[in-house]
């Protein structure tokens, strides 16, 4: 059977006519999967039928193409239920068509991602990717003409630290620890070095 010869007969007679009813869905006649767009030109109005039965021969003229049947998967499935022919998907789509979900409109005004700005709040904001030598001396260039003819605005003013000694006022400063003798090797050690090393802890003391 030749399938893409179905696909076309149906898009051709969809674009002929012109639909007054309500139950009608955009199609893109190449999916976007495959390198079609969202031009006039790629789009047809189909009736719910035409639709499931697009994307059915589509699935047979593509054979390897996932999307295509993950898109027929999530169109024949309704709550558990499996729609088996094009009449019933058409049947249901009309009865959801017709009711009226006050909760699910209220969504529409309000989405989630309301005044959300979409990649900037990515969870990699702020990530760097590691620069090439083309974008380094890009940067560079783009720096010293940036910086060429503008002073720092804390050049010539003294920095926070400026005729401060740091270390040199430090409270420990010239102080050292009391020193002591050890019984074993008679060497001088302060109070800790005699407490790991030395005393009874020493090489030297006999057994």
């Amino acid at each position: 059977m030749n399938y893409e010869k179905i696909y076309i007969s149906i898009i051709d007679k969809a674009k002929q006519r012109s639909i007054n009813d309500q139950y009608v869905e955009k199609h893109h006649i190449l999916p976007k999967c495959i390198g079609g767009s969202n031009d006039k030109t790629n789009l047809v109005s189909l009736t719910y039928r035409e639709h499931f039965i697009c994307h059915w021969l589509l699935c047979k003229i593509y054979k390897d193409n996932y999307k295509l049947k993950a898109a027929l998967a999530k169109m024949i499935e309704r709550k558990g239920e499996r729609i088996t022919s094009s009449w019933m998907f058409e049947a249901v789509k009309r009865n959801l068509k017709d009711i009226k979900y006050p909760w699910l409109e209220e969504s529409w005004k309000n989405p989630w991602n309301k005044d959300k700005k979409g990649l900037q709040e990515a969870w990699n904001k702020g990530l760097k990717q590691p620069a090439t030598e083309e974008r380094k001396k890009k940067t560079s260039e783009t720096l010293k003409k940036k910086y060429t003819k503008i002073q720092h605005h804390r050049k010539g003013t003294l920095s926070w630290n400026s005729g401060k000694k740091g270390l040199q006022e430090a409270w420990n400063k010239n102080k050292s620890m009391p020193k002591t003798s050890c019984p074993h090797c008679n060497k001088m050690v302060d109070l800790l070095n005699m407490k790991r090393w030395h005393g009874d802890n020493c090489k030297n003391k006999s057994l």
